[in-house]
């Protein structure tokens, strides 16, 4: 039986995507459907966890960017890459300096030239 690194198999040793697929069926999703779903979600997944590089996300998944831009078009989803790099943009960074057992961070999120001082709790 070949399994996959991130597919672990429980109890009657069906397996994550063995469970999906059961899922699936049970909710009426036909073969094409159902792989239509799978597709769409790595999509999706592979863009986040490459922060919406389209290229990085190419090389997770075996394709090549043009394949993945084309497979967005399909899916309506084009502007996903786009609205995945602005939101990594939007999340605030802490910025923390370590001086001995002190610790400088922003007093408040969006203020960064306004520090205050606290002590180090590691």
């Amino acid at each position: 039986m070949n399994t996959f690194p991130d597919v672990q198999c429980v109890g009657d040793g069906i397996g994550l995507v063995g469970h999906a697929v059961d899922q699936m069926l049970a909710h009426g999703f036909g073969m094409d459907e159902g792989l239509e779903m799978v597709r769409e979600k790595m999509l999706r997944r592979a863009l986040e966890r490459t922060a919406g590089n389209i290229t990085h996300a190419g090389r997770v998944l075996g394709q090549h960017r043009n394949t993945l831009a084309r497979e967005l078009e399909k899916f309506g989803l084009s502007d996903l890459p786009a609205r995945i790099r602005q939101r990594k943009r939007r999340e605030p960074v802490q910025e923390r300096l370590e001086f001995g057992g002190l610790s400088l961070v922003p007093a408040r999120e969006g203020f960064p030239h306004n520090p205050q001082l606290s002590h180090s709790e590691e």
